[in-house]
């Protein structure tokens, strides 16, 4: 009777025998992407706190200067809004840093789960492609680990942002400190 029924709902076909040890491999592996996502998302919160920061900090530096503090000497050489358009460039300065050490930080993070990515490949390549999938997307995610993304939409792009913004700012200051002169 048990011959009718088929096999029992534990066993496997034969058609997809996979190594033993693929469960506790590809939680591993998930493990490891998760990590390194949840450090991706640490590292995005820092990047745009920080110059969430900076950009308030350099508001508080221009209403400074547009409320009274032009005109003033601070000594005979420089005024008081000489030295608020130093503060401004060092702030952009440190804000472009800031967002340069980010962009290397989010380039590891990604470099690290791609190598997973290849890990879980070169582990899966003896497997035939019908077992491999039979419960076990890629461990990147999606059907082969290769999601389509926008080039210009992407969180990887947000530091070169954060750089291109503090460089345009700091230009204008330098450019409108010139024309004052």
């Amino acid at each position: 009777m048990s011959d009718e029924q088929g096999p029992e709902p534990s066993e496997a076909p034969a058609t997809c025998a996979l190594p033993s040890d693929i469960s506790d491999t590809y939680d591993r592996m998930r493990e490891q992407v998760r990590t390194e996502n949840d450090l991706y998302n640490q590292r995005i919160i820092w990047l745009v706190s920080m110059n969430a920061f900076l950009f308030a900090t350099v508001g508080l530096i221009l209403q400074a200067k547009f409320n009274g503090g032009a005109g003033k000497s601070v000594t005979a050489a420089f005024t008081v809004e000489d030295v608020l358009d130093v503060f401004l460039i060092v702030f952009s300065i440190v804000g472009g840093l800031v967002s340069c050490i980010a962009q290397g930080l989010l380039h590891g993070a990604n470099k690290a789960r791609n190598q997973v990515g290849r890990m879980w490949d070169d582990y899966t390549s003896g497997i035939e492609a019908a077992a491999r999938r039979a419960g076990y997307p890629h461990v990147l995610g999606g059907r082969d680990g290769k999601n389509k993304t926008n080039k210009f939409q992407n969180s990887d792009n947000l530091p070169w942002l954060f750089v291109a913004t503090w460089v345009v700012f700091a230009v204008l200051i330098v450019v409108l400190m010139g024309a004052r002169h």
